[in-house]
């Protein structure tokens, strides 16, 4: 049954102006990314999700005792007895409880005070739906005992009108909703219909069957998923012995329609598996990005590992491994192969779980460890933001201009392989908008293709030119340009995804952005482009009828142009935004630290930066986030301040703002969601 082992359950000019920004350090490619699988119609996501803005409590198990935290505090701890273990969980709708159900008794904790309430329940489930408890007594229960949930007494029992003589096999909370998995044949596999039950009344409506993909395990809820509404999904594990195991996920609209079945094919493909190979789904929960998140092991029928307890997402089209960014981070000082899971909390900060039981809590290069020998943790639905509601916005140095030079493996080349790894860069951090810096046009086009392939959407492209360069696949010393790269237009790109928070986009810069002109170069041959920095932007109309602007630039580095110069183009840019009327978003490789003190050579650049936040009224989101350049290679190394990426916003509230580890870059990527004002 999966592999041995602990196994966590957690319920040059031109060369300047596209060149990076690091020193000539750098570290071979990583393999490619898979060849994504086909679109599957309808079931596209709306990445537009973001954490709460008050505390979330969380929970968690160590032998022998159990932890409710929140803000940073632990509330409540309780001991466990002798062999006493928690078995099922819940949380109220405004987590204000923590409902668990172990071995021998129920408990519902108060996530303010700490006060806890117990109740003497060798039960078998547990639910919490409309702020009561519900528990299931035992396996092919047909009745339910409800308890109040503030202190647990009795307060009536219901049964759900389509629950028959077998009984149910085990329910779960819905909002104000249970669910129900009645039985209909029994055995080693049992077989259920799906209910969703009503229980004021007990009516209950048939949303599905398991018979044909195995019993239900983990079940979870979101109160708003990628639909806008709520959403419950479920994974199942068909096994037809020890050696053998396929796993399903399944949602369904707990208010409408019926559900919809994914199985592991595509995820098995994503590790290299072989058609032999098994795979199990342990936890469950609903991400912020509005999609379920599962862990999954792949394994051989002779119990070799071809994949890790990990954590997956499915985004509607097709698996991807993913931390939920939190892991990606470089300052989680936890490799991602050490991660089993990654939960977010509140204010961006998240909980990361390794494989030996260590929990911390990581937000930036913010570190804290909250406990070791974990065993399981628990944490509330997120509540999202409707998809109409709210932008999702990446910042990221595509580094096509780093160790750019033929035979050389560093940055992302001019590969199927490296674009595709860009392309899930920006799909894992569910960007509406990427801002890219160190691009070649033609690349730029590719992930555009692959960024609609990938999600069935349209995405439009933004283009500024820099100047021209060659670009190489890092493959040989001797090798030449692909096709297409030889002499490519070099600059940023913004790509656009239509749809759900975005309506309509359109340039305010034109077809090839705007340069800087302090700074730039004229070329020998008048038929070629200038060389400098330039900028691109565009003008957004979102679903609920707001109006902004997005930018993206990459500035000098002292090495390309004396202070003089660069002060002059940043007052350039400064200049037209300050004649934009909408809110507005500037983003960028600025090749400077605002946090640098005065009195240095650029002195003068760091104060004219400065002025974006002290008189242009923008806000320096990522101000806490730390270091954003030297991600990669020995150059990883280097002390000091080296916060050269930025996301500034003007007259826009965001959440959610975090840094992650890109494939290919030398640079951390920034994300941070706009949305509406409260």
């Amino acid at each position: 049954m999966g592999v041995a082992g602990r196994t966590i359950v957690l319920v040059a000019a031109l060369a300047a102006v596209v060149a990076g920004c690091d020193p000539d350090t750098g570290t071979p490619a990583p393999p490619a990314s898979p060849t994504p699988t086909p679109v599957t119609p309808g079931t596209n996501i709306a990445p537009a999700a973001f954490a709460p803005d008050h505390p979330v409590p969380f929970a968690y198990a160590r032998e022998g005792e159990l932890t409710v935290r929140k803000s940073g505090d632990s509330v409540a701890k309780i001991d466990l007895g002798d062999g006493e273990t928690v078995i099922d969980t819940g949380w109220s709708a405004d987590t204000t409880r923590f409902v668990a159900l172990t071995t021998n008794r129920l408990l519902s904790i108060d996530t303010t005070s700490g006060a806890v309430a117990t109740a003497d329940c060798p039960c078998w489930r547990v639910a919490v739906a409309a702020d009561r408890v519900y528990a299931q007594r035992g396996y092919g229960a047909r009745e339910l005992t409800v308890y109040d949930i503030d202190d647990l007494k009795p307060v009536g029992t219901l049964r759900p009108d389509k629950v028959g003589e077998r009984g149910m096999l085990q329910i779960a909370g819905a909002g104000d909703r249970l669910i129900a998995f009645a039985i209909t044949a029994d055995g080693a596999r049992p077989m259920t219909d799906v209910l969703v039950v009503d229980p004021a009344s007990g009516n209950s409506r048939t949303v599905g069957k398991t018979d044909q993909i195995g019993p239900p395990g983990a079940v979870a809820y979101t109160p708003q998923g990628w639909l806008g509404h709520p959403m419950v999904a479920y994974v199942t594990n068909a096994s037809a012995g020890a050696d053998s195991s396929k796993a399903s996920l399944v949602w369904f609209d707990p208010a409408r329609g019926g559900q919809h079945v994914v199985d592991d094919t595509a995820l098995r493909a994503v590790t290299g598996a072989g058609k032999d190979a098994n795979t199990t789904f342990e936890h469950l929960w609903w991400g912020r990005d509005g999609t379920p998140h599962v862990t999954a092991q792949v394994w051989t029928p002779d119990g070799g590992e071809v994949a890790p307890l990990a954590s997956w997402r499915h985004d509607g089209t097709t698996w991807l491994r993913t931390s939920e960014r939190i892991s990606d981070t470089h300052s989680s000082r936890t490799t991602s192969a050490d991660i089993a899971e990654t939960r977010d909390i509140d204010g961006g900060w998240g909980l990361v779980l390794s494989r030996e039981g260590t929990l911390r809590t990581v937000r930036g290069d913010k570190n804290f460890g909250v406990a070791d020998d974990v065993e399981e943790v628990w944490t509330p639905p997120v509540t999202v933001a409707p998809a109409a509601t709210s932008v999702t916005v990446v910042n990221l140095n595509a580094a096509m201009g780093y160790h750019m030079g033929a035979g050389d493996p560093a940055g992302t080349d001019a590969t199927a392989a490296d674009f595709a790894d860009l392309a899930d860069d920006l799909l894992r951090q569910n960007a509406d908008i990427a801002n890219l810096q160190e691009m070649a046009k033609p690349a730029a086009e590719h992930v555009q293709q692959l960024l609609a392939d990938r999600t069935g959407q349209r995405w439009a492209l933004n283009w500024a030119t820099s100047g021209k360069a060659t670009y190489y696949e890092g493959k040989s010393a001797g090798e030449g340009p692909p096709d297409g790269y030889a002499n490519a237009l070099a600059g940023n790109a913004q790509l656009i995804r239509i749809g759900y928070g975005v309506q309509t986009q359109s340039s305010t810069t034109g077809d090839a952005g705007t340069m800087l002109e302090p700074s730039m170069q004229q070329p020998d041959d008048p038929k070629e482009p200038p060389t400098g920095r330039s900028y691109c932007g565009v003008a957004l109309t979102t679903a609920d009828g707001r109006t902004l602007e997005v930018y993206v630039t990459h500035l000098a580095r002292d090495k390309d142009a004396e202070s003089v110069k660069r002060v002059a183009d940043i007052r350039q840019l400064q200049e037209f935004l300050a004649k934009r009327t909408v809110p507005v978003v500037l983003t960028g490789d600025f090749n400077e630290s605002m946090d640098v003190p005065g009195g240095g050579p650029t002195e003068s650049v760091i104060r004219a930066l400065n002025e974006f936040t002290t008189r242009q009224g923008f806000t320096d989101v990522g101000s806490d986030l730390g270091t954003t350049s030297n991600e990669k290679g020995p150059a990883a190394q280097l002390e000091g301040t080296l916060r050269i990426d930025y996301i500034l916003t003007r007259d826009l509230p965001t959440v959610d703002t975090m840094k992650f580890v890109s494939h290919q870059s030398d640079h951390w990527g920034l994300v941070t969601t706009l949305v509406p004002p409260r």
